[in-house]
């Protein structure tokens, strides 16, 4: 599994301090919450619902997604929209980092 980040330096040595990626993807409910969410609505509801990611809210009650993909290219493209360069203060500049997870 694969995250690819759009951070400045600051940010990118956090990650490698922490060891740890804390993506905004994070689950937001615990895994009760989700659990119940599978055994009333079923894993195909959920996987349709994930189709449509702007409803998810109305058709789950809870978003059961996290941000991670299984290849590098996915990630790194997603993520290659939020880089930037700052010309007047390079050190705020966005630039992709690709990162391999174990899960």
């Amino acid at each position: 599994t694969y995250r690819a980040l759009a951070i400045d330096e600051v940010a990118l040595s956090r990650i490698l301090d922490a060891d740890c990626i804390f993506p905004s993807g994070q689950l937001r409910v615990g895994s009760e919450a989700l659990e119940d969410v599978v055994n009333t609505k079923g894993v195909r509801t959920v996987c349709v619902a994930r189709l449509f990611i702007a409803h998810l809210q109305r058709l789950l009650g809870v978003d059961p997604s996290i941000s991670l993909h299984d290849d590098w290219q996915t990630t790194s493209l997603i993520a290659s929209g939020y880089a930037h360069y700052r010309k007047l203060d390079p050190a705020q500049s966005r630039k992709v980092h690709l990162f391999e997870l174990s899960c």
